[in-house]
């Protein structure tokens, strides 16, 4: 279970995607790691070690 107080429900996602949102809603912590996983160029997944 997730469990974050906020003082504000508008405030309460701020800079979340409608999919993390959904994913939350859904329960689904799988999901919401996949997506809260940075997908620029610049994450470490990314990089390449030479």
């Amino acid at each position: 279970m997730y469990y974050e107080d906020c003082d504000r429900i508008d405030t309460a996602f701020q800079g979340w995607s409608r999919k993390q949102q959904q994913a939350l809603i859904a329960s689904d912590m799988n999901q919401l790691h996949i997506l809260a996983e940075c997908q620029n160029g610049s994450h470490c997944k990314h990089s390449h070690a030479d």
